[in-house]
């Protein structure tokens, strides 16, 4: 019975998933076009990195194991990014499987109708990959815990060194937080492995410090004296950061198990005020630590003067999706009444999801593609070029589509046969008029169409 349960909350979490995945049609930005092209510098060009995506802090990047593991999928499906997606859906599915290892059948189904956990497999990002590591930390630091096995704590320490290779701003922190609780717990060797482990994780990086005449540890050695800034944020008011990290740990654990805002409220006031009174009087020390884990995550973010995204705390969410799962467990019959709110909810979402037909506007891949095969298909073999207008400047989404597409990626200098490929902010509709005005100017406009997707794509011909 309780092998089929699971495996019906497997299937629950897939299609509460896979929208975009059965579909085709998933988010495709700028930060997935830009790894799908470092992706294809390794498996085409045969560059071999030591470094993955840039982070929010200048010259400071992820470890390179989120690219290689990319490149599984490249090359098995030929740079299609839908096996990258197939992955993505692989490794979220895995984690509802290590949930009902830890917690059982009810954290197993919190895992799988969790709409951040769900929003998390909707398209592919190297943080989102940390929630399945945070799994296995979990699994292995309960188990080193409560049965103090070594070989909980070496694969514990493996987790937590694979971190530092999806979501650095997490990465960090998190080691402190388990360094402060393996002192805690009067362990002094222990740490030594974990360093070993994190060294080991972080020699690529290391070796591109080195032969690039230490950027990134000058870049770290300016943050802590002061006078560097992160590429999105300046330093804020010391009472700013206490009230924004605030704000950003309860939206993170209200975003964990409902979509209705008052419930998702109600939800984490009593998570929280359960695990004060667990601190108190519980009985498990496993349990307390989890607890007492993001706490500590909390004051030690203090220590980074910046804005607090949201992707950083992404591997909160499993820790949360036990302790209620845990919670919930001592109360059957709330359990009843919370499992029940949650299918409601949860059916709502699946007849939302399957009922949409809009093309998911710019932000999509169908609409991207459309707009470059409609390039394609006018162009009628003719040598030509494009130049694109996107919100964000950097167009390495659509260099990649062009290049999976059409073999190459067109010349951004302007030739006899051009074409705009315009996207609209949604924000300033107007903004790209500028660039039409300035950038682009010039030229004889044969044809300007809208596309059902929003893109707008004129034709000119320059002599």
């Amino acid at each position: 019975m309780v092998k089929w349960t699971l495996i019906a909350l497997l299937v629950l979490g897939f299609f509460l998933r896979g929208q975009e995945l059965l579909s085709g049609n998933f988010l495709f930005l700028k930060d997935q076009g830009r790894d799908m092209l470092a992706v294809k510098s390794i498996v085409v060009d045969k560059k071999l990195t030591l470094i993955g995506p840039y982070t929010g802090l200048q010259a400071v990047f992820q470890g390179p194991l989120y690219y290689y593991l990319l490149a599984i999928p490249f090359a098995i499906f030929r740079g299609d990014p839908w096996g990258v997606m197939l992955l993505l859906m692989i490794t979220s599915l895995a984690s509802i499987s290590m949930g009902f290892s830890i917690g059982g059948i009810l954290t197993a189904f919190l895992f799988a109708t969790s709409p951040a956990l769900g929003a998390a497999a909707t398209f592919f990002w190297s943080p989102f990959f940390v929630i399945p590591i945070m799994c296995g930390y979990v699994y292995f630091f309960m188990r080193w815990v409560k049965k103090g096995d070594k070989h909980s704590f070496v694969w514990l320490s493996i987790t937590l060194a694979l971190l530092y290779h999806f979501e650095l701003a997490f990465a960090v922190p998190w080691t402190i937080v388990s360094i402060l609780l393996f002192f805690h717990a009067g362990v002094r060797w222990y740490p030594r492995i974990l360093f070993f482990l994190i060294l080991f994780s972080i020699f690529p990086l290391i070796l591109f410090d080195v032969r690039h005449d230490f950027l990134t540890t000058r870049s770290i050695f300016a943050l802590v004296g002061g006078s560097a800034q992160g590429l999105t944020s300046s330093f804020e008011p010391y009472d700013k950061i206490i009230r924004d990290h605030i704000v950003s740990f309860v939206s993170s654990i209200n975003a964990s198990f409902f979509i209705n805002a008052s419930i998702a409220g109600l939800t984490s006031v009593t998570l929280i005020v359960g695990g004060i009174w667990y601190l108190a009087f519980g009985k498990r020390v496993e349990i307390k630590l989890l607890f007492v884990m993001p706490v500590l995550l909390w004051f030690v973010y203090l220590l980074y003067p910046f804005q607090l995204y949201s992707w950083y705390l992404v591997g909160l969410f499993p820790v949360y999706m036990i302790l209620l799962g845990y919670g919930l467990s001592k109360h059957k019959n709330i359990a009843v009444g919370c499992m029940i709110l949650i299918s409601i909810f949860t059916v709502q979402k699946l007849l939302k999801l399957y009922t949409a037909t809009d093309w998911g506007g710019t932000a999509k891949i169908r609409g991207k593609l459309a707009a470059i095969d409609t390039i394609i298909k006018d162009s009628q073999g003719k040598l030509f070029n494009v130049l694109v207008f996107t919100p964000v400047v950097l167009t390495d989404a659509y260099d990649y589509l062009f290049w999976w597409k059409y073999g190459s990626i067109p010349s951004k200098e302007k030739q006899d046969l051009t074409y705009l490929l315009i996207e609209p902010d949604p924000s300033k509709p107007w903004s790209h008029e500028g660039w039409l005005e300035t950038v682009v100017s010039g030229g004889g406009i044969i044809e300007t169409r809208t596309l059902p997707s929003g893109f707008i794509i004129q034709k000119r011909l320059y002599d």
